[in-house]
């Protein structure tokens, strides 16, 4: 199936990019006063190049990552779960580790269909800027926040992220992200899934064959030709239960790891099922 077509932002949009303080030839001033810059930010020739790679790599990886799942046989487990919450009306925020992303945003647009719409968040950095240009080229929107969680670019995506889901965007995020620990869940997917009132679906991806990057701290999963991947959503977390009492973001966080680590089991088992003993 097609992507959900997302016009792109003209470049340097306030909305995108922080206030005309935070894109001064400084750099962007965090919270702290810590200062980074990204080609975004960059006049002249250098900035000019670095862009167009940024472009081409996004590029790259955007035909690479269509490639593997077309190649790749998909089972999805627990989607019908997903979707019969989706169907019901209830928002949902799918959570996952950083070393999932090229699979996870290349599978979402197959598995849930041209009418689904969603978001995702990625650093003002230039490892950012590459997942920004490869999300919005399948489909996504994606909103710019901080390399300090605590700067003010930070807060307006938070802000921002929650009244995408309210608008029936499904909310994406790497719980380890955006530089680890990896396959640690920070605080806040729950912290925003929570203010939503959505429904948290961790999401594992196993293959029967897997290709690991070790030279990233995530350790990036690619699935080689003709293997076998898991998508395994679930168990369910509901951040705002009708007859249970409200959970806290750190319950949530907490809940969040260990249906990781659950889904995890549960797809290793799909793909390497122990033998029966008579």
């Amino acid at each position: 199936m097609e992507p959900v077509k997302v016009r792109e932002r003209a470049p340097g949009s306030t909305r995108d990019r922080g206030s005309p303080d935070e894109r001064q030839g400084g750099g962007n001033t965090h919270g702290n006063g810590y200062q980074h810059r990204t080609s975004e930010h960059v006049p002249g020739f250098l900035g000019s190049m670095d862009r167009v790679a940024i472009g081409l790599w996004a590029a790259g990886l955007r035909a690479g990552a269509r490639m593997m799942i077309a190649l790749a046989r998909v089972t999805p487990v627990g989607l019908d779960e997903v979707l019969r919450l989706k169907a019901g009306g209830r928002r949902i925020v799918l959570v996952s580790w950083h070393g999932y992303d090229l699979c996870n945003l290349a599978v979402y647009p197959g598995l849930y269909g041209r009418g689904s719409r969603a978001v995702i968040m990625a650093p003002m950095t230039r490892e950012g800027r590459i997942m920004e240009r490869l999300a919005m080229g399948l489909g996504y929107d994606v909103i710019p926040v901080g390399v300090d969680a605590t700067s003010p670019v930070s807060a307006r995506g938070v802000v921002e992220m929650v009244s995408r889901i309210k608008d029936g965007y499904d909310g994406m995020i790497a719980v380890d992200g955006p530089g680890g620990p990896p396959e640690q869940a920070k605080l806040g997917a729950a912290v925003i899934a929570k203010r939503a009132g959505a429904v948290i679906v961790p999401t594992v991806v196993a293959g029967s064959s897997e290709i690991r990057v070790g030279s990233r701290w995530d350790k990036h999963l690619l699935i080689p030709p003709r293997a076998r991947m898991i998508m395994h959503f679930g168990p369910l977390i509901d951040t705002c239960p009708a007859t249970h009492p409200n959970p806290s973001p750190e319950d949530i966080r907490q809940r969040i790891e260990a249906a990781m680590g659950e889904g995890t089991r549960r797809a290793r088992t799909l793909l390497h099922p122990s033998p029966i003993r008579a």
